[in-house]
């Protein structure tokens, strides 16, 4: 069983797990508008989510994480890997790229800086130093690419459909309430690092108030949106195993609470727009 431990921290630790989810609440947006499915899209969603977790970490993994945890020691012992990942999804999804038209590379344009300036830092700040800014730029990035590019690549108008826009604010702010929790682990890394998040803001009992306000406020989104009651049923329960999840967060979980548990809530939370 010890290859079948190896593949599973190589998914998790390797963030193809959570790219894997990325593809699979793009592929909900398809499902939910009833468009034709471009599996190439798909394809592009899991490689640019790959490329940008991995380009990030890059930058910012040694200060994230001390130097006798696990997912520290297996990037350092990794190294190649992490920046063949990089080489190879960042390939990938330029190569998928040519598959859009103009407008959706105009789409696109301003999510790529926000990617590159996340981490790169231009005169030794980047983005994710701005107070407050980090978890905003994460959860835009997911719903612009998740739900927006989807929509304008089926040929769609943009804010169109009033769904559209329940969409996009349900998957913006479920995002943001469940990246709080990793902001919650990660507050002594933040403090010493000099990063102002919003639970070194807020503290962290107020971060999970506010976890559990937005989660709250994505139920009534997805009351409005969801075609039928076991939708609404199901997500219900995925929602509120995120609230369980959230409050129950702290900085001594193992990490695949956060990369296995919190992340896989975005696959059932996919499924939900499905039944």
């Amino acid at each position: 069983m010890r290859w079948f431990k190896t593949v599973v921290i190589f998914l998790f630790h390797g963030s193809f797990f959570v790219s894997a989810a990325a593809a699979s609440l793009a592929a909900s947006s398809f499902l939910f508008f009833n468009l034709e499915v471009d599996f190439l899209l798909l394809l592009f969603v899991f490689s640019a989510t790959l490329f940008s977790y991995n380009f990030a970490r890059c930058f910012s993994f040694l200060s994230l994480f001390d130097s006798s945890s696990e997912p520290l020691a297996w990037y350092l012992e990794n190294k190649t890997v992490l920046l063949l990942t990089i080489f190879l999804s960042g390939g990938l999804s330029t190569l998928l790229v040519f598959q859009f038209e103009l407008k959706e590379w105009l789409f696109l344009g301003h999510v790529a800086v926000i990617v590159l300036l996340y981490s790169w830092p231009i005169r030794g700040r980047c983005l994710r130093m701005v107070p407050c800014l980090k978890i905003v730029l994460i959860a835009y990035c997911w719903a612009t690419v998740c739900v927006g590019l989807v929509l304008l690549h089926s040929g769609v108008e943009l804010f169109s459909d009033v769904a559209y826009v329940y969409l996009f604010l349900d998957r913006f702010l479920f995002i943001v309430a469940i990246t709080l929790a990793f902001d919650v682990r990660d507050m002594a890394c933040d403090r010493k690092d000099g990063l102002m998040t919003l639970p070194l803001v807020l503290g962290e009992r107020g971060a999970k108030w506010l976890s559990l306000f937005l989660l709250l406020l994505v139920v009534c989104l997805a009351f409005q949106y969801l075609h039928s009651s076991l939708q609404f049923v199901f997500d219900l329960g995925v929602l509120l195993l995120a609230a369980i999840l959230v409050v129950f967060s702290t900085g001594t979980h193992h990490y695949y609470y956060y990369l296995g548990l919190i992340d896989g809530l975005i696959f059932f939370r996919a499924m939900s727009v499905m039944l």
